[in-house]
């Protein structure tokens, strides 16, 4: 029987990094891994979608330019061809990370792992472990909505997949760990040319953003000639029944089933999750865990950083403590947050100033064609620390990524706002807004 020094169950992102992390130790590593190195990230969410919004981005920025006879205008938008360029981009990201892990010499297994005391059952073959790192991921789970028959409603992930596009399609707005992929989807459905109507059964588009973000991103979506309808209810939804395509938000649980915890005595908690704490420890000294299998944010920043963790606690090295705030992005319609907005900061007791800078007046949007959009950072009155930021239009992500490093760093509003960014780009917008929080305190 072979036996490692560190075996980690599943390959996606806080699997990768966990062995990478433990192979650095210069310990014998082995990664098991029964469908595709890379997980649902590389191969059904993150990057199909990245690809397949980045597509669809450079087809409206084509069309934006023909308006003024920059260029010809392209008549359709192709997602056949666009789905078979993902394939070939997903393959070679996917050669990328089997290359990574053989230079690190970690082993590579093909097969499920299922746990069996001090040692992991692969294909009828049995490998011993010292320390085990479980990051098997997390699975959807069945989306049912009442009145549809099941082969008509699917996630966001499965638009990608599509032979064809249907005539009339029903989004429903939200995911798990408030990510939105659904919107995305939306988008990339209306410009292949389907009639699409986006729905959320509150009275926001998504219940985290503040009324001023949600109306501009709602804004957005009808640019493209997407209904939007809030308050929604399956139950009193006359056209519901006769959509072609229902998307349901990607809700998921940790995927645990037939692991083989009971094993060695480790118990999940809430949702089944494995219960760790920032380094990725468990209540067994010999085993770790990462990813969505952890619950918590079913982010793929999060599960690397988790994963980093675990890979460093089993080799006995102190590894990053896994910070709470993470970034939130959409391609389509470009919009992205992180922490909380104002509502929720002034609900959680916070005493709340906010900067909001209008987009279109910034240099960097003027350059990007004249685009709208809201940038809204909210801090705390008495310490200047940054609590969130919400935005949407032309380089969001830009902006809340920045917003994100200076949360997770500590940062306080006098700090961003002192900032020296590049001119013209989107980061101005965040020491801008910056700058108008600190400007309401030193008021207050």
């Amino acid at each position: 029987m072979e036996r490692f020094d560190v075996v980690v169950l599943g390959g996606g992102p806080g699997g990768h990094a966990a062995a990478l992390e433990a192979a650095d130790a210069g310990g014998r590593v082995a990664i098991v891994e029964a469908e595709h190195l890379g997980g649902q990230c590389v191969h059904a969410t993150c990057i199909p979608s990245t690809i397949i919004s980045g597509a669809v981005r450079t087809f409206i920025d084509i069309q934006e330019l023909a308006t003024v006879g920059i260029t010809a205008a392209v008549d359709t938008f192709d997602l056949g061809r666009a789905e078979a360029r993902r394939v070939a981009l997903v393959r070679q990201l996917q050669h990328g990370i089997v290359a990574s892990l053989k230079g690190a010499k970690v082993e590579v297994l093909a097969g499920r792992g299922v746990i069996d005391g001090s040692t992991v059952i692969v294909g009828g073959d049995r490998i011993g472990w010292d320390q085990l790192v479980v990051a098997t991921g997390s699975r959807w789970e069945p989306p049912a909505i009442a009145g549809v028959p099941a082969a008509r409603v699917v996630t966001p992930d499965a638009v990608h997949h599509l032979d064809r596009v249907p005539r009339r399609v029903t989004v429903i707005a939200g995911g798990t760990a408030r990510t939105a992929f659904s919107l995305e989807s939306a988008i990339v459905l209306a410009i292949s040319g389907a009639s699409v109507r986006v729905v959320a059964p509150g009275v926001r588009l998504l219940p985290w953003l503040d009324e001023i973000t949600d109306a501009f991103a709602r804004q957005e979506l009808e640019m493209f000639g997407i209904d939007v309808a809030l308050g929604w209810s399956a139950g009193t939804d006359p056209d519901l029944a006769d959509a072609d395509l229902v998307v349901a938000p990607d809700e998921r649980t940790p995927f645990v089933d037939g692991l083989g915890l009971d094993t060695i005595g480790l118990q999940t908690g809430p949702g089944r999750a494995i219960v760790v704490d920032r380094r990725g420890c468990t209540t067994h000294p010999q085993v770790f865990a990462a990813g969505d299998v952890t619950g918590g944010v079913f982010l793929t920043q999060a599960a690397t950083l988790l994963g980093r963790a675990a890979g460093a606690s089993a080799v006995g090295r102190t590894g990053p403590a896994v910070t709470d705030i993470f970034p939130h992005a959409l391609h389509l319609p470009e919009m992205a947050w992180v922490g909380l907005g104002a509502e929720e900061a002034t609900g959680a007791g916070w005493d709340v100033v906010t900067g909001l800078v209008d987009l279109s007046t910034t240099a960097a949007s003027v350059a990007a064609g004249g685009r709208t959009g809201v940038v809204t950072l909210v801090a705390d009155r008495e310490l200047g620390g940054i609590l969130g930021v919400q935005a949407v239009g032309a380089g969001a992500e830009e902006i809340v990524g920045f917003a994100a490093a200076a949360m997770q760093s500590e940062l306080t509003v006098s700090d961003v706002g002192s900032w020296a960014l590049w001119h013209p780009s989107a980061g101005e917008a965040l020491v801008d807004a910056a700058r108008l929080a600190e400007r309401e305190i030193g008021a207050g």
